[in-house]
């Protein structure tokens, strides 16, 4: 495993950058309302298509007995936190603290212990799995975060396929060992020449810092060199829950997202409910990263009621609407 030492900024520890602060962009005040955008009608002689989804198969992902049955009774964790990405021949799937990878016909590959996978230290627990396939470089990537008790303490961890079979070798990096910083629900995004994760961070898993960035150069990912460099951006208190995009076009940006329309909840730090679109540029290898931010104004959210499961209506508490997942097409 390829230890790292957290991007930090003032210093150039291990290879990697500090981010270079640019001034946040100026929000001209608005009212709360926004326009509401309506769906134009289409004359009865126009032409319209559709689009067409073919359901080519259908099959049962993982089951809590068979991570049981072949990992121990360390799997037997609830609610599942199912995640799941598809490349050309494979689907790797990750619930919990367990991977497997499957044809797409259904047939089981492998089944792995994703605290072995990502080499967590002893003691901790592993959580927060995120997958996904980057059709650019033909790799997959996976990350997740890995804590210790009392403290709360954690350590990022994720890592990139050596080719396009997941079943196979991989390349796992570990940042930030933090003694009683939580680095929660780690979120990863891909572009041509960036990987970036967001969390939000909170003191001893109680009191919320703010939102976290960090940004690798992924060449030396793709490489499997053992420092990479990039740059780190936050915490910031004024953000939450901020959600790198999965990138299906070739682009040098890395676009996000976060909900910044609960204003009971994120504060709305533009002024007014507002979808925060954040794009990523420069270059994270050598400290010419930079935050461009829009805000366009939408309706206000709130906090959705809570979800049902078979024969348990209204058991799992969703907490709050921020989103989960972002996609560039």
């Amino acid at each position: 495993m390829k230890e790292l030492r957290a991007p930090t900024m003032g210093s150039h520890p291990g290879g990697l950058h500090p981010f270079r602060p640019t001034s946040t962009p100026a929000h001209t005040p608005r009212a709360s309302s926004v326009p509401v955008a309506t769906v134009a009608s289409t004359p009865s002689s126009a032409a319209t298509t559709t689009a067409t989804e073919q359901v080519l198969t259908g099959f049962t992902g993982v089951t809590l007995s068979q991570q049981v049955n072949a990992l121990g009774n360390d799997q037997a964790v609830t609610p599942p936190d199912p995640q799941i990405a598809a490349g050309p021949q494979y689907l790797l799937e990750m619930v919990n603290s367990s991977g497997t990878v499957w044809t797409k016909s259904g047939s089981l590959v492998k089944i792995f212990d994703l605290n072995a996978f990502f080499k967590v230290p002893s003691g901790y627990t592993f959580s927060d799995p995120r997958v996904l396939y980057d059709a650019i470089s033909g790799r997959w990537f996976a990350s997740g975060v890995a804590f210790v008790t009392p403290t709360y303490g954690s350590v990022l961890v994720f890592g990139i396929s050596a080719t396009d079979d997941p079943s196979g070798a991989w390349t796992i990096y570990s940042a930030d060992n933090n003694s009683n910083v939580t680095h929660d629900q780690p979120k990863i995004g891909v572009s041509s020449d960036k990987v970036a994760f967001s969390f939000n961070d909170f003191l001893n898993a109680a009191l919320f810092q703010g939102a976290s960035t960090w940004v690798f150069g992924k060449s030396a990912m793709l490489q499997g060199l053992s420092s990479i460099p990039g740059e780190a951006i936050g915490p910031d208190s004024s953000r939450v829950s901020i959600v790198p995009a999965i990138e299906l076009s070739a682009t040098s940006t890395e676009y996000m997202t976060y909900n910044n329309s609960d204003c009971a909840y994120s504060g709305c730090n533009a002024g007014y409910p507002s979808i925060g679109l954040v794009a990523l540029t420069g270059d994270a290898s050598n400290g010419t990263l930079v935050w461009n931010e829009s805000d366009p104004g939408i309706a206000g959210t709130s906090q959705p009621p809570a979800a049902d499961q078979p024969g348990l209506p209204g058991s799992i508490q969703t907490n709050d609407d921020r989103f989960l997942t972002t996609v560039f097409e």
